[in-house]
C-alpha cells in the first residue's frame, strides 16, 4: 500500500463496508483517485484494522484495540494520535507533514477523533475523516458529515 498514485483504483465499498454496483454499467462500481476514493478507503481500512488482520501486510492496521479498558485520559490521547500518526504515514501512505490528527473527550470512555489529511500535488481540500471511539467496548464509529 505504499503511496497511492493518481491513476490508483480501487473496487468501492460503502461506509458499510459493502460492494456498490453501478447501476449505469451493471456492474461493481470503481473508485478512482481522481475523487479520493481510494485514498479515503484506504485510510479507513487502516483505521479499522488490527496489525496482523492482512495476512499480505502483516503490519497493516492502527490496532486501536491496543487503547480498549484505558482511561481516557489527555495522556491516552497521546498514546493514540502517536499510533495513528505511526500506522496512517508507513510505507509512505500519507506524508506526516500533510497529516493532523485532533483527539476530544466526548464522554467517560468515548473520543472523538478527527483526521485531516491534505492529498500531495493537488490543491484539493483535505480529506476530513471523523470517528468515535469506545476505549471501553473497542468500537470504531466513522461520522459521516
Amino acid at each position: 500500500m505504499a503511496g497511492i498514485g493518481s491513476n490508483t483504483t480501487d473496487l468501492w465499498f460503502s461506509g458499510s463496508g459493502d460492494l456498490k454496483i453501478d447501476l449505469d454499467r451493471h456492474d461493481l462500481k470503481v473508485a478512482t483517485n481522481n475523487n479520493r476514493r481510494v485514498l479515503r478507503q484506504s485510510l479507513l481500512k487502516i483505521l479499522q484494522s488490527t496489525a496482523g488482520d492482512w495476512p499480505m501486510q502483516k503490519s497493516l492496521g492502527a490496532s486501536l484495540s491496543t487503547f480498549a479498558g484505558m482511561p481516557n485520559t489527555r495522556d491516552t490521547a497521546s498514546l493514540i494520535e502517536a499510533q495513528l500518526k505511526t500506522a496512517l504515514t508507513r510505507e509512505s501512505m500519507v506524508d506526516t507533514r500533510k497529516l493532523d490528527v485532533t483527539i476530544l473527550p466526548l464522554s467517560n470512555t468515548e473520543l472523538l477523533i478527527l483526521l485531516e489529511v491534505s492529498v500531495p500535488f493537488t490543491r484539493q481540500a483535505p480529506i476530513l475523516i471523523q470517528f468515535s471511539y469506545d476505549l471501553r467496548d473497542n468500537k470504531l464509529i466513522p461520522r459521516i458529515v
